[in-house]
């Protein structure tokens, strides 16, 4: 296992995709997954599809790099979007 990289921070699709944001995208035809809600590892779309493959067999998200309570990149306890 891996995890994202810090500029596409949020893993989704069961660990296989990391999205540069930490919301879904609206997809109408697949409903839950892609509602436009915050990204979780069951989510199987991204905002904008600014999302990469996992360069690992699977990902999850570097708390270190990601403060989960806002989903903004955090560096030493600042926020950054």
């Amino acid at each position: 296992m891996g995890y994202c990289p810090k500029e596409h921070p949020f893993a989704y699709d069961g660990g296989q995709k990391c999205c540069k944001h930490g919301r879904e995208s609206w997809d109408l035809t697949q409903r839950k997954g892609c509602d436009g809600s915050e990204i979780t590892m069951d989510s199987t779309c991204c905002a904008g599809e600014e999302s990469v493959t996992c360069a690992a067999d699977t990902c999850e998200v570097d708390t270190c790099e990601v403060d989960m309570c806002s989903n903004h990149v955090s560096v030493i306890g600042e926020c950054f979007l």
